[in-house]
């Protein structure tokens, strides 16, 4: 969201954030934490950020000023990276500064879902099986199946109370929130034909917002043989007559087109079924061939790119294509299109940045016989040779693919990933490339192949980080954070970490001073899961002033299942009412570390916060400890007319998290491993507008 910043230091600056967020929309639950940042393009060569290119923000004069755009809001005139030092000259008091977008926590803020994975901890907890625990928790009596939602409940209480919002209420907060909460809740509604059609009604809002989150809204609920979802998304992402009717005649805006793609790839997404796999990318292909590209913004190709990669067909051909004119009915055919097109003369460069960790995804995991990882690895290691020409974000999403796709095999091909990687953290001036390229040598140094895991390659990677940290250069945060991605590669193949780095990372996190360094080692012993460093994370979180890095310290160590630090945690969370940040990730420790004491505190919290940063911490942090037992409460300022309207949306919004049928957010699929320096608006607006906004 758009935040006013002045030349602050990085512990005034997030106070501008909360008394400025109150201006800005919800939008479904909108907001991703207090790190959430519209990250312009273009590259920084030896420091500071320079916002530039195609898919840097449009100006605009008021509501509508960009065709299908969401009403700007006022008085937001720039924007803050989380707790990034802020960076650039100020000509005066109150000048405007560019934010620092080459911080660690903005990569976090991306990928952290596949690093934290609350909600298995929640249903895996073991508060009443007698562990420690079980001692600690001040209600053991409850039992796993007493805290998880049934279904009746989901059935009969929430789904009804969601509808009467939808029926009764106009606050767009309040019907957007209501709408992904409904779609999160899906199948265990019994009633999802019904769901669609409801959902497919507001459509044709004249609120755009409104809108574009019915069509998101469709892909979260996701298809079947009678709900039509998969024909609406379609019909609105090529704008045939059958989308424009459901618009209410309209021609269908950019944006609305954008939020279908991305639902047409979470529909491919959940289908087992090779016809609709099949249909889904062959209906993404045809919009990028059919004018996608010539449009005035490139969000929409952006979007069909990035649907794609999480919509992989099953077999490398298919027969789901055979005796039609689909040209598309198999991964490789997949990988193909998507290569050819990365090779079109003159195409945008934001859409170009996005094939790249598209293929990544698709050939991940691809059997060696396909060799779709030799094709496509050997022509990014050879473009990464010779730079001249290509831009700069295609060089970021290159690397970020090759740490996708390499391994551990003692073959040609992961070698030359591993060099290339290397190769890029030491000699490039681009202060992104150095970074993205030290997270993905970790990530392919610990992925264990098809072949024989070649050990010196994991000891060779884990020494050249050791060696890099060793060092007080610029990247030294980013080198703890590949250290702590190489650690969780390991520990996630069933291999055992090097204790004697466990321990200096302890001792590094003790030695830090600044809020992202003391960050920094904390998500690196968190990811390594580093139970033995309790005692310091806990005194790291005593000694820490800085409400983001304390918070940061609270979710290590609720990553490292340090049980003996729940009581300093649930402190925290009593004391941050007015500290989103901190809340938030206090919280969502005490998910992990399986403590749920505190749910109804956060819902009376809920009712009283008046900022939106409040309100999305607390509903976020109530569905990483929400269960059963805050089913009612919320019920009950849901219903509330003399709660805030924002209140009572972010009450459907915690019901939605509470009730999730996926173990994971719905957009953690697409936000992990994307190069969000090549922004669009429909992905990130700074507004919290964007599809990897959306809680």
């Amino acid at each position: 969201m758009h935040r006013l910043s002045a030349p602050l230091t990085p512990l005034v600056f997030p106070l501008v954030f909360l008394l400025l967020a109150s201006a800005v929309h919800a939008h479904g639950g909108t907001y991703r934490g207090p790190g959430s940042v519209l990250p312009p393009t273009g590259d920084t060569a030896a420091g500071g950020s320079v916002p530039s290119g195609p898919g840097a923000p449009t100006p605009t004069t008021g509501t509508g000023a960009v065709p299908g755009a969401p009403p700007s809001t006022p008085g937001s005139t720039g924007n803050t990276s989380g707790f990034a030092p802020l960076t650039g000259a100020a000509s005066g008091a109150g000048a405007l500064v560019a934010p620092d977008l080459t911080v660690w926590n903005l990569w976090w803020n991306y990928n952290r879902d596949a690093y934290v994975d609350v909600r298995s901890a929640i249903h895996a907890s073991d508060v009443a099986f007698g562990t420690d625990r079980f001692f600690l928790a001040r209600r053991p009596e409850l039992a796993r199946d007493r805290l998880v939602p049934s279904q009746t409940v989901i059935r009969e209480v929430i789904v009804p109370a969601l509808f009467t919002v939808l029926e009764d209420e106009s606050d767009a907060d309040m019907v957007t929130g209501a709408l992904v909460a409904l779609a999160k809740i899906g199948e265990a509604s019994e009633g999802e034909n019904a769901l669609a059609k409801r959902i497919t009604t507001f459509l044709a809002d004249r609120n755009q917002e409104i809108a574009e989150t019915a069509a998101i809204s469709l892909g979260i609920l996701g298809a079947n043989d009678a709900n039509g979802v998969l024909d609406a998304l379609i019909a609105l992402l090529h704008d045939q007559p059958a989308g424009r009717r459901l618009l209410g005649d309209r021609t269908v805006p950019w944006r609305t087109r954008a939020f279908a793609a991305y639902g047409l790839g979470l529909v491919g997404n959940r289908e087992a079924a090779d016809d609709v796999r099949v249909r889904v990318v062959e209906t993404l292909v045809s919009a990028i061939e059919g004018g996608a590209l010539e449009l005035p913004t490139p969000d929409v190709a952006v979007a069909c790119i990035t649907a794609l990669g999480i919509v992989p067909l099953p077999s490398l051909t298919s027969n789901a294509g055979v005796g039609t004119k689909r040209r598309i009915t198999g991964r490789q055919d997949q990988v193909r299109w998507l290569l050819a097109l990365g090779e079109r003369e003159g195409l945008n460069d934001v859409v170009a940045a996005h094939v790249p960790t598209t293929i990544a995804k698709l050939v991940e995991g691809t059997p060696r016989e396909w060799q779709l990882k030799e094709v496509v690895c050997w022509s990014w290691i050879r473009r990464l040779a010779q730079p001249v020409g290509v831009d700069r974000q295609l060089q970021h999403s290159l690397v970020l693919a090759l740490g996708r796709l390499g391994d551990t095999d003692a073959d040609r091909l992961d070698r030359a990933i591993q060099q290339t990687l290397r190769h890029a953290t030491e000699t490039s001036r681009s202060v992104e490339l150095r970074r993205f390229a030290l997270i993905a040598l970790a990530q392919s140094a610990s992925r264990v192949g098809d072949a024989d895991a070649d050990a010196p390659t994991l000891a060779e990677a884990r020494a050249f980080l050791v060696d890099r940290l060793d060092g007080r250069s610029a990247d030294r945060e980013w080198v703890a954070l590949a250290l702590g991605v190489l650690g969780d590669g390991v520990l996630a193949a069933g291999g055992a970490l090097d204790e004697k780095l466990d321990a200096r990372l302890a001792k590094e996190l003790a030695a830090a001073r600044t809020p992202l360094e003391i960050g920094a080692f904390a998500i690196a012993i968190g990811m390594r899961r580093q139970v033995a460093a309790e005692e310091v994370l806990l005194e790291k979180l005593e000694s820490t002033h800085d409400d983001t890095a304390r918070g940061t310290i609270a979710l290590a160590l609720g990553m490292s299942g340090a049980t003996g630090a729940l009581e300093p945690i649930e402190r925290l969370v009593r004391r941050s009412k007015y500290r989103p940040e901190l809340m938030r990730e206090s919280a969502i420790s005490l998910g992990l570390l399986g403590d749920k004491d505190v749910a109804e505190e956060l819902i009376d919290m809920l009712a009283g916060a008046n900022s939106l940063s409040a309100q999305a911490s607390i509903a976020a942090g109530l569905g990483s400890i929400g269960d059963a037992r805050s089913i009612a409460p919320l019920i009950k300022l849901l219903r509330d007319g003399n709660a805030t309207p924002r209140a009572r949306a972010f009450a459907a919004v915690a019901l939605g998290i509470v009730c999730d049928k996926d173990p994971r957010p719905w957009n953690a699929k697409l936000s992990t491993g994307i190069n969000y320096r090549a922004n669009t608006t429909t992905l990130t607006d700074g507004q919290g507008a964007g599809i990897l906004e959306i809680l």
